[in-house]
């Protein structure tokens, strides 16, 4: 009897040496499987990023650009305004400056 608690104790603890052996090697190919997701995931994403700040400078620089574009012509408008008020007001004293000299002659 004891021989056949020794084989059967014997027979366990291949049993468990496999079992732990097989489940060290699943352990280890899962972890490597992850490590593989995880940096195909990280590179998908870096690149997605990329996408976006480019996208994102794309979009800032065509604002800048129509701001741009709206100052100018804002300033060109003020201008425009301005030399013809100050036309006007030219107009307004030498008008008045000919009505002067009509008066005095």
């Amino acid at each position: 009897m004891s021989a056949r608690l020794e084989e059967t104790r014997l027979g366990l603890e291949k049993q468990l040496g496999e079992t732990r052996l097989g489940l060290e090697k699943r352990l280890e190919e899962t972890r490597l499987g992850l490590d593989s997701r995880i940096e195909e995931t990280r590179l998908s994403l870096d690149k997605r990023i990329e996408g976006l700040r480019l996208s994102l400078e794309k979009q800032l620089e065509q604002t800048r650009l129509g701001l741009e574009a709206r100052v100018a012509t804002s300033q060109a408008e003020l201008m425009r305004w301005m030399f013809g008020a100050v036309g006007l007001q030219v107009l307004a004293i030498l008008g008045g400056v000919a009505a002067l000299i009509k008066l005095v002659h």
